[in-house]
């Protein structure tokens, strides 16, 4: 959950700035994040839970972004693959 932060006005009263940005880099925001810091996060954690982090798996999934992942592992897999073949086909030569 996002931590609420206050802003003061001039005449003393406290506003509400909004939220601070989930990706923790602790900024002020009125939405979930820092814009393009969404994209950060997501590349951090795919990166980590493609890697082997079952924590960073865990949070793309409260996230919503566990599509996002299995996209990337699809697309390493394919790259795999692919580096593979070509090793087999210039060892073959």
């Amino acid at each position: 959950m996002a931590t609420k932060i206050r802003k003061a006005k001039a005449n003393g009263k406290a506003k509400a700035a909004g939220n601070l940005c989930l990706c923790g880099c602790g900024s002020p925001t009125k939405s979930r994040f820092a814009i393009g810091h969404d994209a950060k996060l997501k590349s951090r954690l795919i990166n980590e839970a493609i890697g082997g982090s079952k924590k960073a798996e865990a949070e793309i999934k409260s996230l919503g972004w566990v599509a996002f992942l299995e996209k990337s592992r699809g697309s390493r897999d394919r790259k795999q693959a692919a580096k593979a073949a070509a090793d087999k086909a210039k060892s073959a030569a």
